[in-house]
């Protein structure tokens, strides 16, 4: 079952991962949008000097997204219907966590992701720690339902 119970006692009902990777790719298409129309805006100088900036912009603009959508869901995530939380007390990540937790996903994830693909048709896959080591992405419909039968422990 997807049941988990948090540190503190609270039951939770973990999101599937066909709705976790549809909130991840419309936040990471509206930020793939952003860093685009940066490269567009900038190509009639310099194309490098273009491709630097939207570069720049890719975790820039994902940091900021993060910040933006702190104590709340992003828009992929309300899409989804899912929430991210903290696994010792159950809720949202603070204010600089979101942050640092939007650029993990839609930034270092695909590369490290991409990195694993690559690995594993040549070598073993090595171990690594993750954002599911200190969150977890729940159900927000099937945790706080009036039909749930999710409660504290």
């Amino acid at each position: 079952m997807r049941l988990t119970t948090l540190k503190n006692g609270m039951v939770v009902m973990k999101a599937k991962d066909r709705h976790i990777f549809a909130a991840w790719l419309l936040d990471w298409s509206l930020i793939l949008v952003l860093s685009l129309g940066t490269y567009i805006a900038l190509l009639k100088g310099d194309p490098l000097t273009a491709l630097l900036a939207a570069a720049a912009v890719w975790p820039a603009g994902a940091f900021v997204y993060g910040l933006a959508c702190c104590y709340r869901r992003s828009i992929g995530q309300a899409a989804a219907g899912t929430r991210t939380v903290r696994l010792d007390n159950g809720q949202v990540p603070g204010f600089w966590r979101s942050g640092y937790m939007m650029v993990l996903r839609l930034v270092l994830l695909p590369f490290a992701f991409s990195g694993l693909v690559i690995v594993a048709l040549g070598s073993t896959a090595p171990t690594m720690e993750g954002p599911r080591d200190r969150h977890l992405s729940i159900d927000v419909r099937a945790t706080a339902g009036p039909s749930s039968q999710v409660r504290r422990a």
